[in-house]
């Protein structure tokens, strides 16, 4: 790999080369059963150790945690790691407690008195690390017990958040500064996977890192990156999936795919799991076992999956649709073939899917009238007056919260994650656990003894369109909100009628649970005085669409290797062609127009000629997987001017008698 040493350019400091003490190696082996490190974790860990800060630019699955965490056993005091991942947070605290190392993780609802005891704990020395998001690092009293915490090291994960030119800016980052003069002579380590040389820059001038600046290249040979405008995109997948010998990832935009097309994909021969924020801890935990244990070769995800998850044999990282930005794009497909054998990238894409993506950005970055207003409604919604409910907690249905306004649950839920990053309030995680319903009768049976029932005749077919046959087979989730609306019952009596189904034994009903918990920091302000960063939320908004953009150009790109496309866009020097990715097999012989048709051609007529009727998308699907569907077309239109076959009706094809 290429390594660039940036640090005379930012920071003007030699780069520290010392070898390490033994006892980092003891520790490494007794803890981890590890002799050596990487090179570059060897560095980071080295510039830290020399008590000078470092930015960390390593690529996924490169290790970054153990650049801190290492550290944090063999120093004395607390490492302070702000991260805003809440599942990784969760995961390194029950690795790093198998491990024997002490840990406090502050994610998740905790009560005051909890935080409190928590925090006891720290300032008496029993944890080793500790972990936190920027938003609860904030909270007072957080910052009450902040500077009595005994501080060897600040680790800053996901840094390229603190960066309004990165692909996931969050206000909260830019205030960590105030956290670092808090302990000014501890050495501060900022990590992040991907970061273009502006972004590097913004993250060192933010956080004012006085150290070296390691970025390693972020082209990886090893994989195979591929674009495909193919019309039929679930066939493709399948195709692509049933290829390799490996596992696979496909990623999703939203929550709802991901256990849909795992089920479509089991009639396919192929099985697949699920895994999104939205998912209970033991849910995720039975998913991604079934998937790292490989009784399923395929997990369909958001991209709250992947962080932290080392699987060495993954062959196939998909994106049904096109990533938000090029950073996330090379963060996800990094997952694949890290035990350096051939692996692919796919991303899967029309005109229509960025479409569909940009109003996504549009929930996701609202416009601050609408925030306010979500805001002023979710006050009374709670009922709390103006200038009171500062320190008060509360439990939100976003469901029913959404459908009171006739607002979507994404669009509500965004609007309040700014309202969190504006620092008024916090969330918990995830949105809400889904009513859940499973049928323990055949349909014929449920129609017949619900006839007795009142609202029947409203609830019964807004509910079976809304659950779908799968409920016969499983539990399925109750879009409450749809069935309201597709029924014209309120959700409550919705709520009632169900729980009737199961006291007649005819379907199992599990309420929704785990709502939202919204904490307010601050008093009540009235909504139209509501100090929103109105500029920040513009820019996010901007450059959300912008990175898109990219993305767009980079799937579109016919010509250029795509890790010289990528390489181009964090402003490496770029190496030599890949000659494996799609680009540049088209620029095989072998894989030339002029090459092609001469063997597509005749195999067309002599497969049109063994069906009694020919259908274009018969041709389609029969060569596709071998050939561009625009070369299929080309050929088809060839052979129709040439004579060789005919159209006796439209989208019908038949060879022609002289042939």
């Amino acid at each position: 790999m290429q390594v660039l040493f940036l640090c005379h350019i930012f920071c003007k400091l030699p780069l520290v080369m010392n070898a390490l003490p033994s006892v980092y190696y003891d520790k490494l082996l007794s803890y981890w059963g590890f002799d050596s490190l990487k090179q570059e974790q060897e560095q980071v860990i080295a510039a830290l150790h020399a008590g000078k800060d470092c930015l960390g630019v390593l690529p996924t699955g490169y290790g970054k945690s153990l650049c801190y965490q290492l550290p944090a056993v063999v120093a004395q005091g607390v490492t302070l790691v702000v991260s805003p991942l809440v599942a990784l947070m969760q995961e390194q605290t029950r690795a790093l407690s198998r491990k024997g190392i002490n840990t406090v993780n502050f994610s998740g609802n905790i009560t005051e008195e909890r935080l409190a005891e928590l925090c006891d704990n720290i300032v008496k020395g029993w944890a080793k690390i500790v972990i936190i998001s920027p938003e609860r690092l904030f909270q007072p009293i957080i910052q009450e017990w902040l500077p009595r915490f005994q501080v060897s090291l600040i680790a800053i994960d996901e840094a390229h958040c603190i960066s309004e030119w990165g692909h996931d800016f969050r206000p909260r980052y830019r205030e960590l500064l105030k956290v670092r003069k808090l302990w000014p002579k501890v050495p501060l380590l900022a990590l992040t996977a991907t970061a273009t040389p502006k972004v590097r820059a913004d993250i060192v001038r933010q956080l004012q890192i006085n150290g070296p600046v390691l970025h390693i290249s972020v082209r990886r040979d090893e994989l195979s990156l591929n674009c495909s405008d193919e019309p039929e995109k679930f066939l493709l997948l399948v195709e692509s999936i049933k290829k390799i010998k490996g596992s696979a990832i496909v990623y999703q935009p939203n929550r709802v795919l991901p256990k849909s097309q795992s089920l479509k994909l089991k009639h396919f021969g192929v099985l697949a799991t699920w895994y999104h924020g939205g998912l209970s801890a033991s849910e995720k935990r039975r998913n991604m076992l079934l998937w790292m244990r490989d009784k399923v070769s395929v997990m369909e995800a958001t991209k709250a999956f992947g962080m932290g998850v080392d699987k060495p044999d993954v062959r196939l990282v998909a994106h049904y649709f096109p990533p938000a930005s090029m950073e996330e794009y090379v963060q996800e497909v990094g997952r694949a073939g890290r035990d350096g054998k051939r692996s692919y990238g796919l991303i899967l894409f029309n005109e229509g899917d960025y479409e569909r993506l940009k109003k996504l950005i549009g929930f996701r970055n609202s416009e601050p009238e609408f925030i306010s207003k979500v805001y002023q409604s979710l006050a009374n919604y709670l009922g709390i007056a103006e200038n009171d409910g500062k320190d008060s907690s509360h439990h939100l249905d976003m469901d029913l919260f959404s459908l009171q306004h006739e607002w979507r649950v994404n669009e509500a839920y965004y609007a309040l994650k700014r309202v969190e990053e504006a620092g008024y309030i916090t969330l918990a995680e995830g949105i809400h656990h889904p009513a859940k319903l499973r049928w323990l009768k055949d349909m014929a049976t449920v129609f017949e003894c619900v006839q007795e029932l009142p609202l029947h005749k409203e609830i019964i077919p807004a509910l079976m369109h809304g659950i779908g046959p799968e409920s016969f087979i499983d539990f399925a989730n109750v879009p409450i909100g749809f069935v309201a609306q597709k029924s014209g019952v309120k959700p409550r009596a919705i709520e009632v009628f169900l729980r009737k189904l199961q006291s007649l034994s005819l379907a199992q009903f599990r309420p929704a649970k785990g709502p939202l918990e919204i904490t307010f920091l601050t008093e009540r302000y009235r909504a139209n005085v509501l100090p929103l960063p109105i500029k920040v939320l513009a820019q996010a908004r901007e450059t959300a669409i912008n990175k898109l953009q990219q993305v767009k150009q980079y799937a579109d790109e016919r010509n250029i290797c795509r890790q010289i496309l990528i390489q181009d866009y964090f402003d490496e020097v770029p190496n030599e062609a890949c000659g494996i990715c799609d680009n540049c097999r088209d620029k095989l012989p072998e894989r030339k127009l002029e090459h092609v048709l001469p063997l597509l051609k005749p195999a067309i007529v002599t497969y049109v000629n063994t069906l009694p009727v020919c259908l274009a998308q018969d041709i389609m699907a029969q060569f596709r997987f071998r050939y561009k569907h625009q070369y299929i077309t080309l050929a088809v239109a060839e052979l129709l001017q040439e004579g060789t076959i005919e159209m006796p009706h439209p989208g019908m094809y038949k060879v022609t008698d002289k042939t």
